[in-house]
């Protein structure tokens, strides 16, 4: 996801993956069953992995995503669901590698 606005829930299920840059959403982030969502921005947890036993979980997860959309949301885990804080990547040098010297 990396703009608009999707809904009431994000949810991630069944190994499913969900990488989110952007956007808003009007309630929780939830896992289960082996789904994964990752956030990029900068929040209020330190960055990495998080599981049902981290800690987190009914935890309100705030901070900017990439994108500079604001996040304040609940986080949901259930089972062997996780969820990835990760910071901003770095524009890829290689773009710049091409040009024409």
């Amino acid at each position: 996801m990396s703009g608009g606005h999707a809904g009431n829930q994000l949810n991630a299920s069944c190994g499913g993956e969900l990488q989110v840059t952007g956007g808003t959403w009007g309630g929780s982030a939830r896992v289960f069953q082996d789904g994964n969502i990752t956030f990029f921005g900068n929040f209020n947890f330190p960055y990495g992995a998080y599981g049902i036993i981290s800690g987190i979980d009914d935890a309100v997860l705030t901070g900017t995503l990439a994108d500079g959309s604001p996040v304040s949301n609940l986080l949901e885990f259930s089972s062997t669901g996780t969820m990835t804080l990760s910071p901003v990547p770095e524009p890829s040098s290689m773009a710049y590698s091409r040009l024409p010297r």
